[in-house]
């Protein structure tokens, strides 16, 4: 899904200019292209998900916890206006999101020689990450307008901040020769490790593409527009390193647009 993100985002972006471009150049087409510069900043509410009945064996043992919480998101974009009720909308955003995680792993092991352990992890996630987009945008109505689009988002990681801890625990098996009668014997040895804050790796991988859709509102104010929008997330793909937790999430957009050049 990454890849294929990538791909779509590659491919509108040089359509978009080279139609552009090619709509600029055309001083007599009554349908000139246009472009609006616009701001946007919201709040972002996102959760991380497990489906039980698809995942692999590795997530079999896992209890796992997480809940919405509310973080920020602001961006700019340009909406590329071909037609009258059509748009391509370029974006990037800085979104800042807050997770509580909150989880036990027990390791299933087939045969009671080798070790056993658990892992309890019980933390705070601040992630900080640019997020490029693009969005086709059908509008209805004159002055004021409303629209709606679905389109693919990539993103990438540049900072985390972990607050809290992971502990594991469990017995080390380990096999000692006593003699050529008794043979190796295994010995279980116990063994805990605790890590806190920075001395935690961060879970996430540092890039995930996905898909959103948006609907909105928008009201014209002299040369500008001034709207409000609601955007649904979804990361179809495996957004840890190591278990098979995926993604989602919904944000409440407010948005400037202005600087109309033609």
């Amino acid at each position: 899904m990454k890849n294929t993100a990538v791909i779509i985002l590659v491919l509108l972006v040089f359509f978009t200019v080279r139609i552009s471009f090619g709509q600029q150049r055309d001083e007599a087409n009554p349908r000139a292209f246009k472009a609006d510069v616009g701001f946007t900043t919201g709040v972002l509410f996102s959760e991380f998900f497990q489906n039980p009945a698809t995942e692999e064996y590795s997530n079999v043992n896992m209890t796992y916890e997480n809940k919405y919480k509310a973080g920020i998101s602001a961006g700019c974009f340009v909406s590329l206006n071909y037609r009258k009720h059509f748009s391509v909308q370029p974006e990037i955003f800085y979104n800042w999101i807050p997770h509580d995680i909150k989880y036990q792993y027990t390791s299933a092991y087939p045969s009671q020689w080798i070790n056993s352990n658990i892992t309890e992890a019980n933390y705070s996630i601040n992630t900080s990450l640019l997020q490029f987009s693009i969005i086709p945008k059908f509008i209805f109505g004159n002055k004021v307008q409303t629209f709606f689009g679905i389109g693919p988002l990539f993103n990438v990681i540049i900072g985390n901040k972990i607050h809290g801890q992971v502990k594991e625990s469990g017995t080390n098996t380990s096999f000692y020769f006593v003699n050529d009668s008794v043979g190796y014997v295994p010995i279980a040895t116990p063994y805990e490790s605790i890590k806190n804050d920075g001395n935690i790796s961060s879970p996430l991988r540092n890039n995930a593409g996905g898909l959103f859709a948006a609907i909105g509102l928008n009201i014209p104010y002299k040369e500008a527009r001034f709207g409000v929008e609601f955007r649904g997330y979804w990361y179809p793909d495996n957004v840890f390193r190591t278990f098979q937790v995926r993604q989602r999430g919904f944000s409440i957009n407010f948005v400037y647009q202005f600087c109309s050049l033609k």
